[in-house]
């Protein structure tokens, strides 16, 4: 059953990313502003746009999200053309 599920959100994420440009143009504008920006301004946008999924998110300056569900943590790695997603049994 937990891993019916973990595919399950795996696929509503992956057609996200699919569908939504938001984290990849993101992605493209810290590195060409990371030297003035502050990262707050982008972790709110990505929170905003990821909660439909978990709204336990961590995000780091490397685009390597972390969604942390009840018994299930995916990871999203966003890069500069591409994005990857892993996930499992919740883990401490």
């Amino acid at each position: 059953m937990e891993n019916a599920i973990l595919r399950n959100e795996i696929n509503k994420i992956a057609e996200f990313l699919r569908n939504d440009d938001t984290l990849f143009n993101l992605k493209h504008r810290w590195e060409d502003e990371k030297d003035y920006e502050d990262f707050a301004e982008y972790k709110t946008i990505i929170q905003e746009k990821l909660l439909q999924f978990s709204s336990n998110i961590k995000i780091t300056k490397g685009f390597q999200i972390t969604l942390t569900m009840t018994n299930l943590r995916i990871i999203i790695k966003i890069n500069k053309n591409s994005w990857k997603i892993k996930g499992g049994a919740k883990w401490n």
